[in-house]
């Protein structure tokens, strides 16, 4: 990961970076019957060895990824407005490419009187560790019972936010009073859901 930053003058501020992540991991796995041999599994191995007859490899997932991202944030100062704004680009091998902007607005009066208006947009790729969240036991030789499977059609968690916010000081300017006003939306979000055994093909 690496920050950049400079000025452009009095007024300008500019900040950029850049960062690189690259992870290979087993994921929580199933109640296994027996403990697991670490000889099977080496980082960035993209399968399994699995000697359970039953089971079969269910609950062992290795998942590789890597994701690049940059930043560019710039704050300008002009007389009583400052203003506020970036982007950010994530590049992941798993859920492909996001842009997230933000853009803020700051007003500062003669009275000490200020107002600010922000809007922003994130993403959060879901965790391996829910992804892959798997349980399963089997209940005799020939008899599986499923608990909790895996989803690789999870999406992203995409987070919208708008915000105002006044400030005026009070009491012969000892304290300062403050009212905001904010807006949240999350879109795609991850929750537990319960679904019968006969939408999935998993054998017994």
């Amino acid at each position: 990961e690496q920050v950049f930053s400079g000025t452009a003058g009095e007024n300008l501020e500019l900040v950029a970076g850049l960062s690189y992540r690259q992870s290979g991991n087993l994921p929580v796995t199933n109640f296994l019957t027996a403990p697991f041999d670490k000889k099977r599994y080496s980082p960035y191995d993209p399968s399994v060895l699995s000697t359970d007859t039953i089971l079969g490899d269910f609950g062992l997932n290795p998942v590789n990824f890597n994701n690049l991202s940059g930043f560019m944030q710039f704050f300008y100062k002009f007389e009583r407005l400052g203003f506020l704004g970036g982007i950010r680009y994530d590049r992941n091998t798993l859920y492909g490419n996001t842009l997230s902007p933000q853009l803020g607005i700051h007003y500062q009066s003669k009275g000490l009187l200020s107002a600010h208006l922000s809007y922003g947009r994130a993403y959060r790729a879901p965790p391996a560790s829910i992804v892959f969240q798997s349980l399963a036991h089997p209940v005799n030789e020939s008899l599986v019972n499923y608990l909790v499977l895996p989803n690789r059609d999870l999406e992203p968690e995409l987070f919208n936010s708008l915000e105002l916010g006044i400030s005026r000081p009070v009491f012969r300017k000892r304290g300062m009073l403050n009212q905001s006003f904010f807006y949240y939306r999350i879109s795609d979000h991850i929750i537990p859901q319960t679904l019968p055994m006969g939408d999935f093909n998993y054998a017994d």
